[in-house]
Formats: structure tokens, C-alpha cells, sequence
């Protein structure tokens, strides 16, 4: 049964269709224009897509409510109890994604200490120092699938050393952080996926509570080591350290190998765009945030509603969930004009609204941007007739996030 309180659009949108991952964005364009804010029967929600009312809900923490866990567990599986996901649910519950008001802003505090400009500078080196090594061992194969080689090993390199966690071990927290991550981000739902979901949360937790108790007896110059400061000096709990850790490294190296992947490719299909980066070495640093616009690897965020809100000519009722579609709003001609060009030199490409907006903004999207900045600049210099070898295969990852499994390329 529908919760919408008003009369929904006579259109339906296939949002679970296989060809959406491929390229999603000529439905968004189309509800965007036609139904900016849409109530979506199998998600149970609304679904908003303008760039005004996305930008409203991220910055109205008020109203829009992070605090959603049990909400999307009822409307995404109707047939799983959160305690049938006890650990995942508390984890989740208490991520500082899903915390409002003063528990976010302390968490929030904590987590800036170790992302501000300052903090990142010690970091320069080890991001450089990555990529060369990743370079110089494609350069050395002769060949490439710039996805498994490159970009999903450079984003989990890089966190692993940041919070000293053995790198031979990033493969393993990938699949735990794919495990759990899936379930909150492809729509719909089962058992089997909170099943999954609860394993990959229970293992991640214990492998990082391990490291925790060593650490406490032996701390260095880490980031789990900063954390665990954090909780001696009250600023944090034992539990939430474990919830900070877990969210910090899941979120430190999947959205940025999505990133990564998905603006490589949109480079390699506008060869012109790709020639004037190489022609006009700084124009890298905005074309990164054109390709944040252009792709959003991050897609879609939700919110709940704590009060009945009007948008779009629609009343949304409390207790209600809304997706905020940053993909959508990321195309939007009130915005970018020509928005579905790619263009390098893009005057307010900035503007894009992949990191999120508002409290809840990425603690880490200078990271993403540094990582990216320098692996496009050493590849595009290293080989500069890079170009794809082979069809690129989709990861079919659910309507959250966004990004390659494959993408073969030589030079």
C-alpha cells in the first residue's frame, strides 16, 4: 500500500531495469523534468531530483532526518527485523552517517581532525608513492584492466597505510565492505542479503577490534591509533570506535575506486576532453570535479522525514523516506548548462553534489580528490595513448553507488 499523500505522477520508472547501471541517466533526466518529486511504490519513498530541492533535504538536517536505519530496513525488506541483523543495524545505526544533531557533530569534530588540509598533507607522499608502484607494474605487464589493477588497489593501498592496517588484508575488507554495504544500497532487498550483510559487519568488526586492542598497547602514527585517543580522552566510545573505523575505511576506498573508474572512462569516451587535459596539465584539478558532476559515483542518498514537508507540488508525510537523487541533480540545466556534455573547463563544476552538501558533506572528498589527481596526471603523462581495449562490464552494485567491475586498457 502506498504512503503517498497525494495523487502520484501516471508514469512509472523502472529504476531496478539491468540497463540502468550502464547508463542511468536518461531516466533521471526524465524524471527530473517530468516528476522532480516522485513517490517510488518498490522503495516505499519519494524520490527527488532537482538540484534546489536535493541541495534543500542535504542541507535541512531538521527536517530530513539522517537518523533512517529502521525505516529503510522496513521499506527496503519487509521480511527482515533488525535483529535479525543485530550487529550490521547497530553499526550502521551508529555511523556518523546516520547520526543527527549534537552525537553527529561530536563524531563529525572527531573524524575532521584527521582529514583537514594540514592532516592530509602527510599523506601526499604515500598517495605518490602508490601510484608510481601501480604505474610502473602496468607499465611493466604491457597491459591493464585499469579497474582491478589500478583503481581499486590505489584507494585500498592508501587506506590501509593510513590506518596501519596490514595491505596484504585489503581484499578482505573489500568483500566485507561490499557485503554490507550492498544491502543498504541496492533498493530492494531479502534475508539473504541481510544475512550477507550481517557476516561481512560481524567480521569487519572483529578484525578491527583486534587491531584496537593491539593498538592500545602498542599505538603509532595511524589513524586507528588517533582514534583510539579519541576514546581516552572521552571525545568517543569503545563501541563507536569501532563504528568510526569500519565507516571510515569502507567509505575511504569504495566510493573513491568508483570514482577513479567511472571518470576514467568518461575521459577515454571524450578523447577531446582527455587532449585538452594532456595539452593543459591544470586543467586536471577541475576536470576532476567535471567528472564528479558528469558520473556521481554515489548516485542516490536517502533522509527521513521528521515532518510533513511540500516540494515539487507534492506533500511529503513525516516519517516518510526521500531519496535524494545526486545524479539527477548533477544534470540539472537550471544549473549546469548543457549538462549532458562533458567539459573539462566546466566554470562551476564545483558545484556538483557527488561529496554530498550541508552537515553531512564527505570528511574524506579531499582524499578522493588527491588520489585522483595524481593517478590521472602520473597515467595521462606515463601513457599517453591510453585508450579502452575492451567493452567495459558494470558492477551491478544497486541504485547507491555506481561503478565498474572491468575496464581493459592499453596505450
Amino acid at each position: 500500500m502506498t504512503l503517498a499523500a497525494s495523487a502520484s505522477s501516471p508514469r512509472h520508472y523502472n529504476l531496478f531495469d539491468p540497463g540502468m547501471f550502464d547508463n542511468p541517466f536518461r531516466l533521471y533526466n526524465e524524471m527530473r523534468e517530468a516528476d522532480p518529486v516522485y513517490w517510488c511504490e518498490p522503495l516505499q519513498g519519494w524520490m527527488i531530483s532537482r538540484y534546489a530541492d536535493c541541495v534543500t533535504a542535504l542541507r535541512d538536517g531538521a527536517r530530513f532526518s539522517a537518523a533512517r536505519m529502521a525505516h529503510l530496513v522496513a521499506a527496503q525488506a519487509p521480511d527482515v527485523r533488525p535483529d535479525d541483523m543485530p550487529f550490521s543495524f547497530r553499526l550502521n545505526t551508529l555511523g556518523i552517517i546516520f547520526q543527527d544533531g549534537a552525537a553527529h557533530v561530536r563524531l563529525r569534530s572527531h573524524a575532521n581532525r584527521a582529514f583537514t588540509p594540514r592532516a592530509l598533507e602527510a599523506y601526499h607522499s604515500l598517495v605518490r608513492d602508490t601510484v608510481d608502484q601501480l604505474v610502473a607494474e602496468a607499465l611493466a605487464r604491457g597491459s591493464m584492466d585499469y579497474q582491478k589493477d589500478f583503481a581499486e588497489p590505489l584507494p585500498a593501498i592508501v587506506i590501509a597505510r593510513m590506518f596501519g592496517v596490514p595491505v596484504q588484508d585489503r581484499h578482505r575488507f573489500k568483500q566485507w565492505t561490499e557485503d554490507l554495504t550492498l544491502f543498504f544500497s541496492q533498493g530492494v532487498s531479502d534475508r539473504a542479503g541481510a544475512q550477507r550483510a550481517e557476516a561481512g559487519a560481524r567480521d569487519f568488526g572483529a578484525y578491527l577490534q583486534d587491531l584496537i586492542d593491539k593498538r592500545r598497547s602498542e599505538p603509532g602514527e595511524d589513524m586507528l591509533s588517533y582514534l583510539i585517543g579519541g576514546e581516552s580522552e572521552g571525545r568517543i566510545t569503545a563501541e563507536e570506535l569501532v563504528v568510526q573505523a569500519v565507516m571510515l575505511i569502507a567509505a575511504g576506498h569504495l566510493t573513491t575506486l568508483d570514482m577513479l573508474g567511472t571518470s576514467m572512462l568518461a575521459l577515454l569516451e571524450h578523447p577531446a576532453e582527455l587532449r585538452r587535459i594532456q595539452e593543459s596539465p591544470e586543467l586536471l584539478t577541475n576536470a576532476i570535479e567535471e567528472l564528479l558532476r558528469f558520473q556521481s559515483p554515489v548516485q542516490i542518498m536517502h533522509r527521513l522525514l521528521t515532518e510533513d514537508v511540500e516540494m515539487g507540488g507534492q506533500r511529503m508525510r513525516k516519517g516518510q523516506l526521500v531519496y535524494i537523487n545526486f545524479a539527477a541533480a548533477n544534470r540539472d540545466p537550471r544549473v549546469f548548462s548543457e549538462p549532458d556534455r562533458l567539459d573539462v573547463g566546466r566554470a562551476n563544476a564545483k558545484q556538483h553534489l557527488a561529496f554530498g552538501g550541508g552537515a553531512h558533506y564527505c570528511v574524506g572528498a579531499n582524499l578522493s580528490r588527491m588520489e585522483a589527481e595524481r593517478a590521472f596526471g602520473e597515467l595521462f603523462r606515463r601513457m599517453p595513448g591510453l585508450r579502452v581495449a575492451a567493452e567495459p562490464v558494470w558492477r551491478r552494485h544497486g541504485l547507491v553507488y555506481r561503478g565498474l567491475a572491468s575496464l581493459p586498457v592499453t596505450w
